[in-house]
């Protein structure tokens, strides 16, 4: 949580949001000290020439959509007013998403570490956090709306990470020496084209900042078992363990990993953008369904990092981290080829 300072902010959201013609294709958000979205407006400006004046007096703005909030975040009625040739906006208490498709909109808000139901002011699951703090581990900001902003962490990172690579193409690599795999350690054209599910996964832990290398301890995590990317996920240290999902897990099977990008609260069934096969490629599942329903293998659990990374970083999984070239890591621990000792032939006498 964080203190939020009293002021009116103009945020562009560029193309985030789909366009509804080919012009005035920006979106700006008008939003106050706690970055609840008051209105938005778009990038037409509307001409104003009363009297017949052959040039304009004024503009006005474009309004898209304004509305007022309850504390906690739910929509007041009568105060919301949406323009009726346009798509409701996405973006609104705190500048979350909501999602309406469970409990209506509105009822619903997705802060990346947990989802939120602003009509009780309470979050679905426990904080991570709660060891911390007194009060309940349910309660959103401390139970002072006002003046505290309840923001999410690095879990939304990964999955607005994992979507860059929908609709990409399916392989499956098992090469291990360093220079028969291309695909797992450069970021050229033809490597992000196609994977497989391990490749994904650590590309998109790798654009979160959670881990900074593909290898570790002479184990590179390019098999989707116990004894390979189980390693990385199994380290205490490093990554917590759950049987109930969460926005943003690494869901592993022997066999098979995935992000989880959805949860339904109410049945713990939630959705998975994985890397499944040649003929589907990497697509994200549209409903929500359970562990079986997804691979056949053993399940092992739900993966998150113990320290998660700030939310809302520049998420950009084309551009190559150093530390992740061949060789070269970043992660103390992280296996490097050693070089083969040069023997020296004893000279003849």
């Amino acid at each position: 949580m964080k203190r939020a300072r009293f002021s009116i902010q103009i945020k562009e959201k560029g193309m985030r949001f789909a366009p509804f013609c080919s012009f005035f294709r920006k979106r700006y958000e008008l939003t106050n000290h706690l970055g609840n979205v008051l209105a938005v407006i778009s990038d037409k400006k509307i001409c104003n020439s009363p009297g017949g004046y052959d040039t304009a007096l004024y503009y006005t703005a474009d309004v898209i959509m304004a509305q007022d909030y309850y504390p906690f975040g739910s929509e007041e009625p009568g105060r919301i007013w949406t323009q009726t040739n346009k798509s409701s906006y996405r973006f609104n208490f705190n500048g979350k998403e909501h999602d309406d498709e469970t409990y209506g909109p509105g009822n619903e808000y997705n802060y990346g570490a947990r989802i939120y139901d602003p009509r009780i002011g309470r979050f679905f699951t426990v904080d991570p956090k709660s060891n911390k703090f007194s009060w309940s581990p349910y309660s959103y900001s401390g139970n002072s709306p006002i003046a505290i902003i309840d923001d999410g962490e690095g879990p939304q990172d990964r999955v607005r990470a994992a979507r860059q690579f929908l609709n990409k193409g399916y392989v499956y690599s098992n090469k291990t020496d360093n220079t028969g795999r291309p695909l797992r350690t450069t970021y050229t054209q033809a490597a992000l084209q196609k994977q497989d599910c391990v490749e994904l996964v650590t590309r998109v832990l790798i654009a979160d900042g959670a881990i900074h290398s593909m290898n570790v301890n002479k184990n590179d995590y390019y098999l989707a078992r116990k004894i390979s990317i189980g390693v990385l996920l199994n380290d205490a240290k490093k990554f917590a363990k759950s049987q109930t999902p969460q926005v943003g897990d690494i869901a592993f099977w022997e066999g098979h990993v995935g992000i989880v990008t959805g949860v339904d609260p109410k049945t713990h069934k939630f959705k998975l953008l994985h890397a499944a096969n040649e003929d589907a490629g990497i697509y994200e599942n549209k409903t929500f369904t359970t562990t079986a329903k997804y691979s056949h293998g053993t399940f092992y659990g739900f993966y998150h990092p113990l320290n998660e990374t700030k939310e809302n970083k520049q998420i950009d999984i084309t551009k190559q981290p150093v530390a992740n070239q061949p060789n070269v890591d970043a992660d103390q621990n992280a296996y490097v080829e050693p070089k083969k000792p040069v023997v020296k032939k004893p000279k003849n006498n």
